[in-house]
């Protein structure tokens, strides 16, 4: 607080010292009361100064008058100090001074105490305590004393499977032929199902570890069998009959009653949020997780195409005549033969047909009963044909069925099981001239005496479908059942480290270009033998100038990834307006582009010293770099706290945006007309009308008439 050389000041000391009266001094004549000033700021808090000693307490002395009041005269030596006396009356207050003229805002105080703790809950659940023994490994199964200071499992523990329950024996003693009945009698003391977690660690090599929990302990003399639940492993198939070990025991306490809530201490003043922190280190990579389980078999892949016939070989030079045979059993004789059908041969009844030269049957050849295969034609011809048309085995009828299915059948038959398990048929389609055929293709999945069903068909067109009956594409894949996948798996078998393998589907719209179209599964890492690294891009090619060319590619991070091709779509986003997102590079609009925001103001992120509502004048200066404005045409006005701005800017800090330009709410105090100057009040964060204002006090335009305190302006800073 200051005074200059017209102040007046007035005051009054009511405490009595060294048992005298209490002498008021004042001024001149009072003048009359003035405007009280508004209240400032509460200070911050002076250090306590230290406490005198008590004097001793004097006598008493008689009241004296009321003297006139002389003037203080000058302060002379510190006399000593008497006795306290008693406390005379107190003296006439002096009349009230002029109030002194309004102080500079003082500084904000310190922060106010921290509200009180809510009571302690009462503890929760126990936490785990950790121990352990030493053993040796034994690498047998079998369910038995494994013997002083070993260990074993009841399978190979790199065979299990998490969440399956086993066994493990293990002796009384440690690897050091110590007695460890203590530690093991704690094994099954919690309550709970899950009981204790051990961890089973190669000492060598601590990162080989087996994870199971105990579920339950069956005591016998000199060793134990523990229940166990299977959790995982790393590394165990490095683990050999006879290596030291370390089993960590994690006892898993009962879990106690949960605690009350503690009652909610006082919420303390909101601090202004802090700057963002740096960006934590990434953490060390987890353990490997258990390994999934193998995938169901994927469906046959498509037979190739047929490879062109190589040329008929020279005919090589007649063997040497082969020894006689022994003599066959005995043949059975026709009684006639015929050639063209005319005579009616009397049936076989034992033996075979032999014959020194061809047997031609012109008419049907029936394998069985002549009911069952009447006019049917198996035809075999000599010669190996070089084009459709004369196959080497014909199946077929001298008429035609209508949609009759001339099928070879495949596979396990018998008396009782009559339905081969798979069949190629041709299926007719149209006997119109010459008939038409599909070619189907039927297997069944059950081991009963079922029929075939339809798997895949080639249609007359060439038309391949699997699971279609009635293919409308060169390849049709279907799958009929409720909520199953239709899928079709490229894999490569090749799993040597190299990141050349890969899986693609390649796709040419004409013959006279290259294939290079297409989709492309690559490596991201040659090495593939652990989870860790198992990682691939998925690429998709076009063809430029008959040349493959890379358009875009998603890497394993789930990145998209351009080749300099334009990204054309009416809608980007990142999923929601809540969410944000980021772009990264130099970006340019092109001739006659344009670029439209929502909102309607331009503004940037400054440092505030204190949080402020949208539509506040703001101006240079403070404790930070923007403070509220509180004086009528300030020179130092910077802008306007900003509602919605449409573009931001120094967006990376901690602060407020404030309007620079555009249309905004501005809080304002008077009458506001469309078209008004408005320029910073002595009301701290509002504007008022100045329409002769000077250059540099501007804050914007009134686009509105004032509303409630409020109207919205064109901010253009001048």
């Amino acid at each position: 607080m200051s005074f200059d050389s017209t102040t007046q000041l007035t005051a009054t000391f009511t405490t009595a010292i060294s048992g005298k009266a209490a002498v008021t001094s004042g001024g001149g004549q009072t003048g009359s009361q003035g405007v009280q000033g508004d209240q400032g700021f509460t200070g911050s808090r002076g250090i306590t100064g230290f406490t005198g000693s008590k004097g001793v307490i004097g006598y008493t002395g008689s009241q004296g008058l009321q003297g006139i009041q002389g003037f203080t005269g000058s302060k002379g030596d510190q006399g000593v100090i008497g006795y306290t006396g008693s406390q005379g009356d107190a003296g006439f207050n002096g009349s009230i001074g002029f109030t002194g003229s309004k102080g500079d805002i003082g500084f904000t105080g310190s922060k106010g105490d921290t509200g009180f703790d809510g009571s302690v809950g009462f503890t929760g659940s126990a936490g785990i305590d950790t121990y352990g023994v030493d053993y040796n490994f034994d690498s047998s199964t079998t369910a038995a004393d494994p013997g002083s200071g070993d260990f074993r499992f009841s399978i190979a523990w790199t065979s299990g499977s998490a969440g399956n329950s086993y066994e493990a024996y293990l002796s009384d003693t440690d690897a050091n032929n110590n007695g460890v009945l203590g530690i093991l009698n704690t094994l099954d003391d919690s309550q709970n199902d899950k009981k204790a977690l051990c961890v089973l660690y190669k000492k060598s090599d601590p990162s080989v570890n087996a994870r199971f929990y105990v579920t339950g302990v069956t005591t016998s003399t000199g060793w134990r069998t523990l229940a166990i639940t299977y959790i995982d492993e790393n590394g165990w198939t490095n683990v050999s009959n006879g290596d030291a070990l370390f089993m960590g025991i994690s006892i898993i306490g009962d879990q106690g009653d949960i605690g009350f809530t503690g009652s909610t201490g006082v919420t303390g003043d909101t601090g202004f949020t802090g700057s963002r922190g740096d960006t934590g280190f990434t953490g060390s990579q987890g353990d490997q997780g258990i390994n999934g389980f193998t995938g169901s078999k994927g469906n046959n892949g498509f037979t190739g195409s047929t490879g062109l016939q190589g040329v008929i070989g020279y005919t090589g030079s007649k063997g040497d005549t082969g020894f006689a045979g022994s003599a066959g059993a005995e043949n059975a004789t026709l009684d006639s033969v015929t050639t063209n059908g005319d005579t009616t041969t009397n049936d076989i009844t034992a033996g075979n047909i032999t014959a020194s030269a061809n047997v031609i049957v012109n008419n049907s050849l029936g394998v069985g009963s002549s009911s069952n295969h009447a006019d049917a034609r198996v035809v075999i011809n000599d010669t190996p044909p070089q084009a459709f048309g004369s196959p080497m085995i014909q199946v077929g009828q001298d008429t035609f069925t209508s949609s009759g299915l001339y099928s070879i059948g495949l596979g396990y038959t018998a008396a009782s099981f009559t339905e081969p398990p798979a069949e190629i048929a041709a299926l007719t389609t149209s006997d119109s001239g010459g008939t038409i055929a599909d070619i189907v293709f039927g297997t069944r999945n059950v081991t009963t005496n079922t029929a075939v069903t339809e798997r895949m068909r080639i249609d007359s067109d060439g038309n391949l479908g699997i699971g279609a009956t009635a293919p409308q594409q060169r390849l049709d894949v279907r799958e009929e059942a409720t909520g199953a996948e239709a899928g079709i798996q490229l894999y490569n078998t090749d799993n040597t480290n190299t990141t050349t393998q890969s899986a693609r589907i390649r796709l040419g719209p004409d013959s006279r270009g290259a294939s290079v179209t297409g989709i492309e599964a690559i490596k991201e890492n040659a090495d593939y033998s652990t989870n860790a690294g198992r990682d691939a891009s998925l690429v998709f090619y076009t063809m430029l100038n008959n040349a493959e060319n890379e358009a875009m590619r998603f890497n394993s991070a789930g990145d998209l990834l351009m080749s300099g091709g334009a990204v054309q779509t009416t809608n980007l986003t990142t999923g929601s307006s809540a969410t944000a997102g980021t772009v990264t590079g130099d970006w340019t609009l092109t001739a006659g582009s344009t670029w439209e925001a929502t909102y309607a103001d331009l503004a940037e992120k400054y440092t505030t010293d204190g949080p402020y509502e949208a539509g506040t004048v703001m101006k240079f200066g403070g404790d930070a770099e923007l403070t509220q404005s509180d004086s009528i045409n300030d020179t130092r006005v910077a802008g306007v706290i900003s509602d919605a701005p449409a573009f931001t800017m120094n967006g990376g800090i901690e602060g407020q945006y404030l309007a620079l330009a555009g249309r905004v709410p501005v809080k304002v105090v008077g009458t506001v007309r469309p078209g008004d100057l408005l320029v910073s009040s002595d009301t701290a964060g509002h504007a008022i009308v100045n329409n002769n204002a000077a250059t540099g006090t501007v804050i914007g335009k009134a686009i509105t008439a004032d509303a409630n305190g409020v109207c919205e302006a064109l901010v253009i800073l001048m």
